[in-house]
């Protein structure tokens, strides 16, 4: 996709284009915006990333990787996590309040968290 069509979506759809890693540094994931909440995450690559204490209510993350996040403290409520991974993701604290992730995934952070 190009800039200039880029630059027109909404904050929401362009969210959907991204891959959180700094643009100095491409091994280095970025954060997103703290106020995300409603965004089109799909395919998203966050491996690595902070998403400490960010509001990702109503977020929509189908097939995300997730691994080695940070997640603390994170308002995940009403978000869709389909077939996403949170391998080895830190969910001290997030809340995910009628957000709806896979049952394996429920397991594995369960499991990661007691």
């Amino acid at each position: 996709m190009s800039r200039r069509r880029a630059a027109c979506l909404p904050n929401s759809q362009l969210h959907r284009l991204s891959v959180f890693t700094s643009s100095t540094d491409p091994l280095t994931p970025a954060l997103p915006p703290p106020r995300s909440n409603g965004a089109y995450l799909i395919k998203t690559v966050a491996a690595g990333a902070s998403f400490r204490g960010a509001d990702l209510s109503d977020v929509l993350m189908d097939r995300a990787v997730i691994v080695d996040a940070d997640l603390s403290d994170a308002i995940l409520v009403r978000a869709i996590f389909t077939r996403s991974d949170f391998g080895r993701s830190t969910i001290a604290g997030a809340d995910f309040s009628a957000a709806l992730v896979d049952k394996d995934q429920q397991v594995g952070v369960y499991q990661s968290f007691y």
